[in-house]
């Protein structure tokens, strides 16, 4: 996804502010009282089609240039006329008439019905004079026929901003990642429309009901720096690469059932590189536990010589490394994600068993295993600002998802400066983040090669 600019008029009702993106990368600097959580979060919940929540902040409109083609922009009002569109009733008594209406007669009832200097009773009145000048006659209250007639244009803007959504549904094909400032999680998650379990008790105590729960699937995009989420992400993709190895290695087996029955292709040793070996040895440890050593070495010999008469094993050896590479996104995925983690932590890091499938954290600290019976680590154990990096990171390299739209409100906490310098960077440099917006106090989240897409909130505030 790409973005020029996005605008938000009369922010509050007297500030409006406008940021360009010309390169997918733009971190904002300000001091507090500009609005950098407000406009972050104006930006998501337009973004995400979280309009519900959009509809609660102070503005005016709304512009958002995507490219050449594709841009919107919408006023609060057509917002909430918009959600306020009644699904099961819509539609008002006298669309048939007002919907033959000429686009000046139109807008004579519009300047009527929305002119804040004119009283609502003489409204009711001249809205009904000029409805029986323009041939409309009604026998029914002024005031059913100014409610109808205002409900019809209602439902007229309501219903335009539909084109509004399928522009964000078009063009946002990338997935959104919000990291709220960590140290007000729990604050933060309620002001963008999520409560936890506890909260959502003693809320339907005092009679609130359809409380939004932390836990749906659309809070999912929000980043809560809990660990529970994190061990399911682990075990999700530990899982289908077992699984996976499994219905490969079982599908194998037909195969060579199969060729046994109808002859072998006519199949030629080649030379193997260690790749090979390493991969092939890999799939045996995860498939093969009912191999006997004395077999496993003769194919490793194989491997190693390159030579051999035997259809069967060559046509087992090609599947068996053709089975990992089918798999191999996902190791490299786990790789790559214990690698830029073990960066931060302290006298601990990940440990990737790929043979086992198994992903865990072990301290490296050998005081701490003699306090301790195994040296592997609880996620819950580490450091806030750990947590912090572990979840960030589980998301971006641990999903499915290949690309990304990170926007995150003040990274710096919970941070060290060292891990601060290079936080913004590492998420860049997975190769899957479309655009990354931040706003900070930090200078050392920018004091490095993000400096140039470094710029001062102030200056885009008018």
């Amino acid at each position: 996804m790409k973005i020029k600019s996005f605008k938000i008029i009369n922010l509050y009702g007297y500030r409006t502010i406008n940021i360009n993106f010309d390169n997918p990368v733009k971190i904002l600097i300000g001091e507090n009282g500009l609005g950098k959580t407000t406009i972050l979060n104006i930006i998501y919940y337009t973004l995400s089609k979280n309009f519900l929540r959009l509809s609660k902040i102070n503005f005016e409109s709304i512009e958002v240039v995507f490219d050449s083609k594709n841009k919107i922009s919408f006023t609060k009002s057509i917002l909430l006329k918009h959600l306020s569109l009644d699904k099961e009733n819509l539609g008002s008594h006298f669309h048939e008439y007002l919907s033959k209406l000429s686009n000046e007669n139109a807008k004579k009832l519009r300047n009527i019905i929305y002119d804040a200097n004119i009283p609502d009773q003489h409204k009711r009145i001249e809205l009904k004079n000029i409805l029986r000048q323009i041939g409309i006659n009604i026998n029914a209250p002024t005031m059913y026929i100014f409610d109808m007639v205002q409900k019809y244009f209602d439902e007229l803007d309501g219903n335009k901003f539909y084109d509004t959504i399928k522009v964000i549904e078009k063009v946002v094909d990338a997935k959104i990642l919000y990291f709220p400032t960590y140290r007000r999680i729990e604050e933060d998650i309620k002001n963008i429309g999520y409560y936890n379990k506890e909260d959502i008790e003693r809320l339907k105590r005092y009679g609130n009901k359809n409380i939004p729960y932390l836990d749906s699937d659309e809070s999912k995009d929000v980043i809560q720096f809990g660990m529970q989420d994190v061990q399911e992400r682990i075990e999700n993709i530990t899982s289908q690469i077992t699984h996976a190895s499994m219905i490969g290695f079982s599908d194998i087996t037909a195969q060579m059932l199969h060729q046994l029955l109808t002859d072998y292709p006519n199949l030629k040793s080649k030379k193997r590189v260690k790749e090979d070996f390493d991969k092939l040895n890999i799939m045996l440890d995860r498939i093969g536990q009912t191999l006997s050593p004395e077999d496993r070495q003769k194919i490793n010999d194989f491997i190693k010589v390159g030579k051999t008469d035997n259809k069967g094993l060559i046509f087992f050896i090609d599947q068996l490394i053709e089975l990992y590479n089918n798999l191999e996104d996902q190791d490299i995925s786990i790789k790559k994600f214990i690698n830029v983690c073990n960066n931060y932590l302290t006298e601990k890091k990940y440990v990737y068993n790929d043979r086992e499938v198994i992903l865990n954290i072990q301290h490296q600290n050998p005081k701490y295993l003699e306090q301790n019976l195994s040296n592997i680590i609880d996620l819950n154990k580490l450091s806030s600002g750990e947590k912090q990096i572990v979840s960030l990171f589980s998301k971006i390299y641990l999903e499915e998802d290949k690309r990304f739209i990170v926007l995150f409100d003040e990274p710096e906490l919970s941070l060290s400066i060292f891990w601060q310098q290079r936080l913004l960077s590492d998420i860049i440099d997975s190769g899957k983040c479309d655009l990354l917006f931040a706003v900070t106090h930090s200078p050392f989240i920018y004091e490095n090669e993000l400096f140039d897409q470094t710029y001062v909130l102030r200056d885009y505030i008018s």
